[in-house]
């Protein structure tokens, strides 16, 4: 007789590990950084640092540049707008007699973006700082009365005359305002005018205002005719008749 009773074989059931085995990748215990491969990674942040923070201030001195040299675009826009106001062919008078004021800046801030001319010239009250455009950025020693010097040549200060645009034979080769630096009670800061005579004779360092380069050893300059000129200083300092001709009208 055959036996039909249900044969029972129970199965074991094993439970599900909540964690992977040990010897596979997920269940390999974390482990702390050795001290060699920390000074590692270290040496690789400050390797890359040392890359980095060289070209950020390159591209930051650059863009200060590119400002400044906007700076002379719009002051060379002003004498423009200036000289055909006044109808009379001159540049304007650098100072009043006797160094006084007005300056040649007080007469073109109303020619400049952004001017918030005060009650009076610079430097009387409410009149503490001139337009911005008159600051070079790349100037670390920043001075009041601006940065970028008009050429003592065509413009003398003290004098109450200055020289006819229309005598100016060359406008192209003749540099009416250019960076400019002097010596200042031991400390060199910006200028607002230059001594061409004096420095095409002697291309030095001193009290007297002279051309100054601030950006990779350039002299960001505006010519006559409007057009904005990087000047190479060695150069300049090395030819006595480059100089003349830039400088002097010569």
């Amino acid at each position: 007789m055959l036996d039909f009773r249900e044969t029972h074989n129970p199965k074991k059931f094993v439970k599900k590990q909540d964690y992977a085995p040990e010897n596979s990748a997920m269940g390999r215990t974390a482990r702390a950084f050795t001290l060699f491969e920390m000074l590692i990674v270290v040496g690789v942040i400050i390797t890359l640092a040392m890359m980095i923070v060289p070209l950020f201030s390159k591209l930051t001195l650059s863009a200060k540049n590119t400002k400044s040299i906007s700076n002379l675009r719009q002051i060379g826009i002003a004498f423009n707008g200036l000289i055909a106001e006044k109808g009379n062919n001159e540049f304007p008078l650098a100072t009043g007699m006797s160094w006084s004021p007005p300056y040649w800046m007080d007469h073109l801030e109303t020619w400049l973006p952004d001017s918030q001319p005060g009650p009076g010239p610079y430097g009387d009250p409410g009149k503490p700082r001139l337009n911005e455009a008159f600051y070079s950025p790349t100037e670390i020693n920043s001075a009041g009365m601006g940065d970028y010097g008009i050429n003592s040549f065509l413009m003398p200060p003290g004098l109450s005359s200055s020289q006819k645009v229309t005598l100016i034979r060359r406008p192209a080769r003749t540099v009416m305002v250019c960076d400019a630096r002097s010596l200042f009670l031991g400390k060199i800061v910006g200028a607002w005018y230059f001594d061409a005579a004096q420095w095409v004779n002697n291309p030095v360092e001193s009290t007297v205002p002279y051309p100054a380069a601030r950006y990779k050893n350039q002299v960001n300059a505006l010519f006559c005719d409007g057009h904005i000129e990087a000047l190479e200083l060695e150069q300049l300092k090395a030819d006595k008749a480059l100089r003349e001709e830039l400088f002097l009208n010569d």
